[in-house]
């Protein structure tokens, strides 16, 4: 296996805390090192991607960014991603880690970082623990860079392609703007989806968090594309008929999702 894990880090991945409970808090009542760590990490990225200058950025600066983006409790949708897509990479691995492969991306409204394809799996858990939620959702720039790096895959293997969002593609505080958004970006992410398709490759999608669930036009239009993405019938009218596609609520049901790929996807293994 050859897996591509896309995943969305835009700003509500970090600052939405509807998918159970935890804390951004250590035992001793410290920012957890990881938070700080990411932030350490993230304000790099964002001064190259801006043109500004935060730097130097200090420990101190970078728990009190973590305690204002994460609170002191709240389990927010990237923890809750980071633990259920960590889990999923160990698993991919056994029993033999020499057999498979996994890649990540990291996307909001442009790619914020990536691994290529490894066979380790603390190569994909250290930049899982290093992404911190910003900016918009694009998911063209995630998909599109899943094919870039699925074009260096191994010959005669399975490839696959997990996309996930929380989101809502182009949206912006203007409603009707955020339907033109959506529909420019979704028509040219399922571009990429099809290309990828068409060569044979399998793509689950996952729809994660409170906002896709709703009956808006937006989020509606939302879990169509994740539906139409997906590898096998898009279930036109009727998304969650499509069993390549998967909503989750929380990180329960996240967490369960992942173990349900990982599963489908040994299954194909073995009958290849």
């Amino acid at each position: 296996l050859d897996v591509v894990l896309a995943m969305d880090n835009s700003g509500s991945m970090g600052l939405s805390y509807d998918v159970g409970s935890g804390s951004s808090l250590n035992a001793s009542g410290g920012v957890r090192p990881l938070c700080r760590a990411g932030w350490l990490a993230y304000i790099p990225a964002f001064n190259a991607a801006n043109g500004t200058n935060y730097l130097p950025y200090t420990n101190a600066e970078a728990n009190g960014y973590c305690n204002q983006r994460e609170g002191a409790t709240g389990l927010n949708r990237l923890n809750a991603l980071r633990f259920s897509a960590s889990e999923f990479n160990t698993k991919l691995m056994r029993p033999n880690p020499l057999n498979n492969r996994i890649a990540l991306v990291a996307w909001d409204e442009f790619v914020m970082s990536q691994v290529g394809f490894t066979n380790n799996p603390n190569s994909i858990r250290s930049a899982l623990n290093l992404i911190y939620g910003r900016a918009g959702t694009n998911s063209t720039a995630g998909l599109q860079q899943a094919q870039t790096l699925l074009a260096g895959s191994r010959p005669s293997v399975v490839k696959a392609v997990i996309l996930l969002t929380d989101g809502i593609n182009g949206e912006t505080g203007d409603a009707a703007e955020t339907l033109t958004n959506q529909a420019a970006i979704n028509t040219s992410s399922l571009t990429a989806c099809n290309a990828m398709k068409a060569q044979g490759t399998l793509i689950f999608t996952i729809g994660f968090g409170a906002q896709l669930a709703n009956s808006t036009t937006a989020s509606v239009r939302a879990r169509q594309f994740l539906s139409d993405c997906a590898t096998g019938p898009n279930g036109s009218g009727q998304p969650n008929a499509n069993l390549f596609y998967f909503p989750a609520a929380d990180a329960a049901a996240l967490s369960v999702v992942f173990d349900g790929i990982v599963g489908s996807l040994k299954k194909v293994q073995i009958l290849q």
